[in-house]
Formats: structure tokens, sequence, C-alpha cells
């Protein structure tokens, strides 16, 4: 992978700088309304003393690291990635504390766990990138104890809101960028997967992320790329309305964002 794209966090290890994806990790985690989002699931997923919690898809571990505070004493929080990248990551920034943190690298559609194993299971932004959504939301499912908990944080890539006078143009860019994903729509989708995966007392809600400029060009940027390269777009036109959306912004670039808990009966 020689271009990053946002779609390609399933490839980080074969990145050509696999330390920048985690770089832009961390700069996306200060973007507006992610720690709204995070909050509400980490309260919903009812943690305590004891609690033994599993985080897939944990980047570089910090709400791995967040989160294994609420589980003191006697807890244990496992953080797991596809990428050895990432799971390094996450164990240099944890050297040297107390928390009850473990990480490993494992696919999230093939867990080794035992099932029932855990008392809750989050994942965020996690579901958008793998082959086989559903799968993982089986596994998941799985490994959590009756009466246990489910929580997840992901996108809905095509209610990314771009101010552009060019609305045509816009629609393709969003739609193109969202179909570039393993599954954009996960978002307005989580609610039928997660009834469908056995969970009850669901609490799904929608909220709003907004990103900073040079982090909502840093994304978009390779894909209006691969769409000159393909001939979807010219140059010129990408060009054009590369500079109202970003270079000339009055307004922010914001996408709606979902959370997602349910109990396993």
């Amino acid at each position: 992978m020689d271009t990053w794209h946002a779609s390609h966090y399933t490839e980080v290890d074969s990145a050509a700088d696999p330390a920048a994806l985690a770089a832009c990790m961390d700069v996306v985690a200060n973007c507006g309304g992610i720690d709204a989002g995070r909050r509400l699931v980490a309260d919903r997923l009812m943690l305590g003393p004891g609690a033994a919690l599993l985080d897939l898809g944990c980047g570089t571990g910090d709400q791995t690291r967040d989160l294994a505070a609420r589980v003191l004493p006697g807890g244990r929080a496992v953080g797991m990635d596809l990428s050895q990248t990432m799971i390094g990551v996450a164990r240099q920034r944890s050297a040297g504390t107390d928390l009850p943190v473990e990480f490993e690298t494992g696919d999230a559609q093939k867990l080794r766990f035992d099932d029932d194993t855990f008392d809750a299971c989050r994942t965020e932004r996690m579901l958008i990138h793998v082959p086989d959504a559903r799968a993982a939301l089986a596994e998941m499912v799985r490994v959590t104890r009756p009466g246990g908990r489910v929580g997840i944080i992901d996108a809905d890539i095509e209610s990314i809101i771009f101010n552009s006078t060019d609305r045509q143009l816009t629609r393709r860019i969003v739609a193109s960028f969202a179909d570039s994903f393993q599954n954009g729509w996960i978002g307005r989708q989580l609610a039928g997967l997660m009834t469908e995966a056995g969970l009850v007392a669901l609490n799904v809600e929608p909220y709003v992320m907004l990103f900073h400029t040079e982090v909502s060009a840093t994304i978009i940027d390779p894909h209006l790329a691969v769409m000159v390269a393909n001939g979807d777009i010219a140059a010129e036109a990408a060009g054009r309305w590369r500079a109202q959306v970003f270079d000339d912004a009055l307004s922010p670039v914001a996408m709606t964002m979902y959370t997602a808990v349910g109990e396993k009966a």
C-alpha cells in the first residue's frame, strides 16, 4: 500500500509508513464530538471492579487503558488489533503503568477466546473495515457472557457533510468515498445487525463528529487522487472542489457516528 487511504486500516502493517497511521489515529481522536460517544458507550457497558473487558480493533490502546481504570481492582482489559504496528504502539504506551491491560494481535472475525469469557466487549471504528461485519459481531457476542454487554461506535460514511456549491460533484465524491470502505453504511445498519446477532435491550444513538480542516483534507485527498486517476472526475474539477471545501471553508466537515449497546440474553 503505497498511498494511505482511510479505508485501508486492515492493511496498516503493509503501509509505507505504518507509524504515520498510528499518529493519524491520535489526530482523529481529538476531533469534536468523539469523546461524547465514547463516554456514552463506556457508561452503558456498566464496567466495575473485577470485570473483564475485550476491546476489539483497539489501535494504539488509548481507550483500552481508559476503560481498564474502571475494572480496578481485580479486573482486566484485553486490547486486540489486526495490526502488529498498532499493538506495538499500544504496548509501548502502556509500559510502566499499573493498569491491568494486555494487548495482542488477532482477527475479530475469528477470536481465540472461549465462549462467555468477557463481561463486556466493545469496538470503535472497526466494523467499517472488516470484510465480514456479521462474523465479527457474532464473535463479540459469543465471547461475552450472558447478561454482559456489547458496545459499538462506528461511522456512517455517506452521511459526511462537505459544503460546496457543486452539489452533484459533492454527492459523487461522498458516495464513492463511502463505497471505498468494506462497510460504509455500517452506522445505520448497527441496530439491525445487533438484533440479528441476538442482542437485546438495545440503545442506539446517532451523534455528530466534527473534523478539523486539516484532518478532513488528509482523509479525503487520497480518495480524490484515486478518482482522478480512475477518470471518475477531472483533475481541474477536483482541485476547484477541494479549494472550496477546505481552503475557503466556512463550515466544518461533519459526519454522523452511531453508538450502539446491547445485552447478551
